[in-house]
């Protein structure tokens, strides 16, 4: 088995020591052999088997950087206001890097085949939302315009989740149920 020497290792404990978060960027491009070396480094991480089931996005687009900082800015101070005391830590997280940052990579696709086990529950009247669940495809169970984020989506659809489990596993068939065809 491949052993690394102590120098190695030392190297790799000294990395995620010295490691730092970064809070002001530059606006400048990533020279492109930089980004390729970056995005090769990401794919090598550890996974699950090695199966390596991440695909990251570039956005360019100024546009789509200030839609995509919106809805985080939203979703985030929305999560600030259920954390209680933690809401004024929270709220210290800046998310203006989107905007600032030279070059903008998204993560996705982490499980490609998760949405086979997905249900969504509801569609908000959020424009982000709508959005996300045109491009994932994703048919949710209600429309009803509900708020984002406030849990109110799943509240209404377990019963209906639970009713169609009950159907499936509880309901008796015409011939358990003794029910003899039409022309008997």
């Amino acid at each position: 088995m491949h052993r690394y020497s102590s120098a190695d290792i030392q190297a790799i404990y000294r990395v995620i020591e010295e490691r730092r978060d970064m809070r002001h960027f530059l606006p400048d491009p990533v020279d492109p052999e930089v980004l390729a070396r970056l995005l090769r480094a990401a794919n090598w991480a550890p996974s699950v088997g090695f199966m390596q089931p991440w695909r990251f996005i570039r956005i360019t687009d100024p546009t789509l950087r200030t839609q995509i900082h919106d809805l985080v800015e939203t979703e985030r101070a929305q999560t600030a206001e259920v954390l209680g005391e933690r809401k004024s830590e929270f709220l210290r997280l800046k998310v203006e890097g989107i905007l600032e940052c030279g070059e903008l990579l998204v993560a996705a696709r982490i499980c490609p085949n998760v949405l086979e086990y997905c249900l969504f529950s509801h569609c908000s009247g959020e424009r982000g939302h709508r959005t996300l669940l045109q491009h994932l495809r994703a048919d949710p169970l209600l429309g009803l315009d509900l708020r984002l984020g406030e849990g109110t989506g799943v509240a209404v659809a377990y019963p209906l989740l639970v009713s169609a489990v009950k159907f499936l596993n509880e309901m008796a068939s015409f011939e358990s149920a003794g029910v003899s065809p039409k022309n008997q």
